[in-house]
């Protein structure tokens, strides 16, 4: 949770307008709430989200497919892969 730059990435999507859930199996509800004043989602419904950003190569995440991802999107989804976790051209965008 320190150190993190997620946190400014939510920051500006919530500037132009978006709707921002975040979901982190690794740190405290309450520790990002007090710091930061956001609530995380302990169970993301599937198919409910235009856009899905992986920011983070938790194990968690690491066994996770494109699909497994895509399954949390509505169709005309984007996924972005920010860390490089899935394959190449898996996702829509990757750094």
């Amino acid at each position: 949770m320190r150190n993190t730059r997620v946190i400014d990435v939510v920051r500006e999507l919530k500037e132009f307008g978006c709707s921002v859930d975040v979901s982190d199996p690794w740190v405290s509800s309450e520790d990002v709430e007090r710091e930061y004043g956001i609530s995380l989602v302990k169970a993301a419904p599937k198919g409910d989200y235009d856009a899905l950003i992986l920011a983070v190569p938790h194990n968690e995440y690491l066994g996770m497919t494109a699909g497994d991802f895509r399954a949390y999107l509505k169709q005309g989804d984007v996924l972005f892969d920010l860390k490089g976790v899935l394959p190449l051209g898996a996702a829509d965008l990757r750094l």
